[in-house]
């Protein structure tokens, strides 16, 4: 059977098409299952986000399963649900250290500076296990005058901030510890020797292992 030209101009042309298309169609097929696999392994943007503030804030070490807390600003400010979080929220930051809490007949304390501390009844049954102690600025309260429950602290710089005045206070064993107290148009603190005692209601207790808020028992 015999075909005219046009006829076999069509077929031509299609086979022309044929080709053309075949390779566009290998291409999309190859740039979409790269989009695959980068989807599958790349780290959501909510990942991207945590590891940037974990990174930023707490010294660049990240866990492996980052916790979530979901509350009000005050509630996690408050009670955050571990170090990561309570380090995220306040300006300055929190305070932290190492302690062990004590048992004694009035209740549990811990040891700072050569001072046995109070803690809240609640935290008995953390007694002589190694826990992190977590403070707020504001929770510090400096005096020129000691009180059975302040201990001694060396004022090393005061650093004026509108209406709040940073403190950086140095205990007899070392410890750096940061206090916020309100300005005022009087003169500054001097720097110097010095008294500090604490909020015992705002004291907060982590685990150093897991970093997670250890919650005081009820009475």
């Amino acid at each position: 059977m015999l075909q005219r030209p046009d006829d076999r101009w069509k077929l031509q042309s299609r086979r022309d098409q044929s080709d053309q298309i075949t390779p566009i169609l290998a291409i999309n097929s190859i740039i979409v299952l790269v989009l695959l696999v980068l989807a599958l392994s790349v780290p959501s943007a909510s990942e991207w986000i945590s590891a940037a503030a974990e990174a930023e804030f707490v010294d660049g070490i990240a866990p492996a399963a980052a916790p979530t807390q979901i509350a009000r600003p005050a509630e996690i400010y408050v009670r955050p649900a571990t170090i990561n979080v309570a380090s995220l929220f306040g300006d300055p930051t929190i305070n932290l250290m190492p302690v062990e809490p004590l048992a004694s007949p009035a209740g549990p304390t811990i040891a700072i500076g050569g001072a046995a501390l109070p803690l809240p009844p609640g935290y008995g049954h953390m007694a002589g296990k190694a826990c992190v102690l977590g403070l707020r600025a504001e929770n510090i309260v400096v005096a020129d005058s000691s009180t059975p429950e302040s201990l001694p602290v060396e004022v090393v710089a005061v650093t004026p901030l509108n209406e709040r005045t940073l403190l950086l206070l140095r205990t007899d064993d070392g410890r750096e510890i940061l206090a916020s107290e309100a300005g005022t148009d009087e003169a500054p603190r001097r720097h110097g020797p010095a008294f500090a005692r604490f909020d015992a209601d705002a004291v907060l207790l982590f685990d150093p292992a897991s970093g997670r808020r250890i919650v005081p028992q009820s009475a």
